[in-house]
């Protein structure tokens, strides 16, 4: 799992999605969302919304309820407050995912332990050490969230990430 390109993947598809171009985005998610399994139900998600968007309220369903049955779930603010999957409110089989996914929720923030993340500086001569404390919501952890970005990006643009972008749109 490279952090770096899955956060490239999801900006290329916000930038196709904000340019209308759903179908494109739509399957470069299908294509690469399942080179991130870390990342839980992230690319479900992105592949239901687009989904919908297309009019196609079957796949965002299947797509859900494929991502519920290999253990990921989605927040409830989330699936009711998104645009994109307004057209699935009040369907039956939605209602059962948001059902699934609250119960999936509970189960596992009540087994949740804190894994703090501790990074000791290395101090130089005459440097000045200071303190900076990480706090991280929407679902992000300290390893896969902004600390783990901390610092400066000199990662490269991961070639998976670069030829799947190759084809986007202008």
């Amino acid at each position: 799992m490279d952090d770096q390109a899955f956060a490239e993947l999801g900006a290329e598809l916000l930038r196709l999605h904000r340019h209308g171009a759903y179908d494109r985005a739509l399957a470069l998610a299908t294509r690469e969302g399942d080179y991130y399994p870390a990342w839980g139900g992230r690319d479900a998600f992105w592949r239901a919304c687009l989904a919908t968007r297309l009019g196609n309220v079957a796949l965002a369903v299947a797509v859900l309820d494929e991502a519920l049955a290999r253990g990921s779930w989605f927040p409830q603010r989330l699936l009711l407050e998104d645009e994109d999957l307004r057209p699935l409110q009040g369907l039956p089989a939605f209602l059962r995912i948001m059902e699934r996914s609250r119960e999936r929720q509970a189960a596992m923030e009540a087994e949740a332990k804190p894994d703090p993340l501790v990074r000791e500086p290395t101090p130089a001569a005459n440097w000045v050490t200071s303190l900076h404390l990480v706090f991280h919501g929407s679902n992000q952890n300290a390893r896969g969230g902004v600390a783990a970005r901390a610092g400066p990006r000199s990662a490269p643009r991961s070639s998976r990430v670069r030829t799947a972008l190759s084809g986007r749109a202008r």
